[in-house]
């Protein structure tokens, strides 16, 4: 199974379609897919997913075959990301809020005992 986020588009409204509990501190492998369901769509060439989290960091990905990699950097923490979708000149939608879980991995220097 893909690890991934399902979003749905309905004219400028978007909706998240799965129950997937993404992890903080994953890279290169939580997917975003999404489903452009009105013609409205139909004729953008260049559509792109907005990724923010609440340390206000923001990446903006081209969206390829309906879908993309959610970047690490806003995977970075526990918290909520905000994601949104725009296109053509110009199409936006809302932005969804999705709710990052806590990770045990750390970057930090393992400890000895003792």
């Amino acid at each position: 199974m893909i690890a991934q986020l399902n979003f749905r588009v309905i004219n400028q409204s978007l909706t998240r379609t799965d129950t997937f509990i993404p992890v903080a501190g994953s890279k290169n492998y939580l997917l975003a897919s999404f489903e452009f369901t009105t013609d409205d769509w139909d004729s953008i060439d260049t559509k792109t997913a907005v990724f923010v989290n609440e340390q206000n960091i923001k990446h903006e990905v081209a969206i390829s075959d309906g879908m993309c990699f959610i970047p690490f950097e806003v995977l970075a923490n526990s918290g909520y990301i905000y994601v949104s979708v725009y296109g053509g000149d110009r199409i936006t939608t809302n932005s969804v809020p999705v709710f990052i879980e806590g990770s045990g991995y750390t970057e930090e220097e393992e400890t000895q005992d003792g």
